[in-house]
């Protein structure tokens, strides 16, 4: 089944509870925004959130903003909930057309459209991309 790319813009859409449940099992307590105070951000048309689903699940995510004065992204976080299945290839390769829409829509076509001939586009785009399962240990670990 193909995996699906899909913008989240309200905390009622179904999908950012499985977003949000991500989001709290990689990262910290004190690092994950409550989840009704994600309603202004979702609705907010700078900040793209998406979901990457497989098979009614979401297995990945990513939040990005576009400044299209300045035509400049900036990637807060992508997750990969699940190995083996390309979701960072998948989630770049996605950002990437997205943004380029973006800065068509803007004018300003050009610069992302150089960076998507680049083979390695996490290192381009300098993503951050944490495994759930290494996030998981590295948080769960008893130190001492």
């Amino acid at each position: 089944m193909k995996m699906e790319y899909i913008r989240i813009t309200d905390i009622s859409d179904p999908l950012f509870r499985q977003v949000h449940n991500l989001l709290s099992e990689v990262f910290p307590p004190e690092e994950v925004l409550e989840f009704s105070l994600w309603q202004e951000p979702l609705e907010d048309p700078g900040i793209r959130v998406f979901a990457a689903v497989h098979q009614g699940e979401v297995v990945g995510t990513t939040e990005y903003r576009y400044y299209p004065d300045w035509n400049v992204a900036m990637t807060d976080f992508t997750i990969i909930g699940r190995e083996g299945l390309g979701i960072g290839r998948f989630l770049a390769r996605n950002r990437l057309e997205d943004l380029n829409k973006l800065a068509a829509d803007n004018g300003k076509i050009g610069r992302f459209l150089a960076q998507s001939r680049l083979k390695d586009l996490g290192t381009l785009l300098r993503i951050t991309v944490k495994s759930c399962s290494a996030c998981l240990q590295k948080y769960t670990t008893p130190t001492g």
